[in-house]
Formats: C-alpha cells, structure tokens, sequence
C-alpha cells in the first residue's frame, strides 16, 4: 500500500531531515591567549551553538562579540572568562556595548542591584542599576548600603517610576562614584549585605543575594582589568 502524505506534513518531514541538529566534539581555543576551548558546536535550525570549557553556552553572535571584546583588550585570558559570563548587547546606533550579569534578579518581585559597563569605541564606564519593584508604591528618595560594619547612606535620587499589572518599580540608573563606589566595592565582598530604602512615610530593608555579590564582584573586575588594559 502507497502511503500518500499530505502537502504540508511532507514540508515538516523535508524540514526535519534538512534542520537535524549536528553536534561535533572540538578544541578549539576561544581566543589565542585563552585557557577556555570550545569543546562542542552543535548545528541548529537557528545557527550554530557551541559549548565552552567553562559550561557556558553561546551562539554564533555570542561568540563573535566576545571574541571582537577581547581583541580591544589584548586578548587578556581573564577580561575574556569574564566576558563568557555576561549578556552583552551591541548598540548599532550609539556604537557601544552593553555588558552586565546574565542573571541579577534573585527571585520575582524582589528588589535587585547590579553594576553593568558601558563600553563606547574601547573605553569602559561603570554604572549602578538599583530597582524598588513590590506591589505598593514606597516613592524611595533614598537608602543606606551596609556591608558588614560599614555604612553609606545616599543623597537624594530622583528615581523612575512604572507600573504595570499590579506591580510597581523605582529604580536609578546612574555613575557610582565616591563613597557610593567604594560602598558597592565593599557590599560585593561582605558576609552580611543589606540596603534599605527610603520612601515618603516607609522604609524597607532587603538582603542582598550571594549571586548579587557575585555579579558586583565580577563586573567591578572585568572593569577594573578594561581600565588598565584598554
């Protein structure tokens, strides 16, 4: 008996033999002066995927933008680990590279911290992104950062406001510097951090992550390595 299949389940059957994803075992170095290799690349209905020494997992794009990252900074083994640990955006506009933690909320609705770099033609600044997101407005003016036995309390910000669906956010997008940069410094090494902030009539208190520190202890030396290397 001929089994007759219809036109468009012949289409789906045409694109699963054409899109088979192919994974192939390599060593391929993912930069010249790099101790991580790209130990797997993988052909997808959607481009190539590869799989690093490290675990991380990028795509082609990924790849391509660490690698031209690198390159600016003389291919440093260190500032190129890091970088396999960021969301990197390009800007095509503005020509700048955005590059901040993969992940730096730690859970739904929780206040979140992380520091992120803007590089602009090669030279790298640093900024603080700071969110108050809860289902109450607190319109937070300010907040102290204690880190272990040390204590910083800000001026007063003008933060943004949004909200949506039952929700609210506040947040500051700025330069940290001064004692608001050796503040955050000391917070992404502390055993104890917690910020509170400062509202009209309320205040609240919230303890800072392990992967917050994390991600502040990263960024502040792949910044660091940027400076001396660019």
């Amino acid at each position: 008996m001929k089994l007759i299949y219809p036109f468009f389940a012949l289409l789906i059957l045409n694109a699963c033999q054409i899109h088979v994803a192919k994974t192939q075992s390599t060593n391929v170095p993912l930069t010249e002066k790099s101790n991580i290799s790209i130990i797997e690349r993988t052909d997808t209905l959607h481009g190539e995927r590869y799989v690093l020494s490290n675990r991380v997992e990028l795509n082609e794009k990924q790849l391509q933008i660490i690698r031209t990252l690198s390159h600016y900074f003389s291919d440093e083994p260190r500032v190129t680990e890091l970088l396999t640990w960021m969301e990197i955006q390009y800007d095509y506009i503005d020509d700048k590279y955005i590059i901040k933690p993969r992940r730096y909320a730690d859970g739904f609705g929780e206040p979140y911290l992380y520091n992120y770099i803007v590089l602009d033609r090669g030279k790298p600044e640093l900024r603080t992104y700071l969110k108050y997101q809860a289902k109450n407005w607190l319109f937070v003016e300010s907040f102290t950062i204690a880190s272990d036995d040390l204590r910083w309390s800000s001026p007063r910000y003008k933060f943004s406001r949004d909200h949506s669906g039952g929700k609210i956010w506040e947040w500051i997008d700025v330069v940290p510097e001064g004692e608001f940069y050796r503040s955050l410094d000391a917070l992404s090494d502390s055993e104890i951090g917690v910020i509170r902030f400062y509202g009209e009539n309320y205040k609240y208190d919230w303890t800072i992550s392990k992967i917050s520190k994390r991600n502040l202890k990263n960024i502040f030396e792949l910044y660091r390595l940027m400076k001396v290397t660019s």
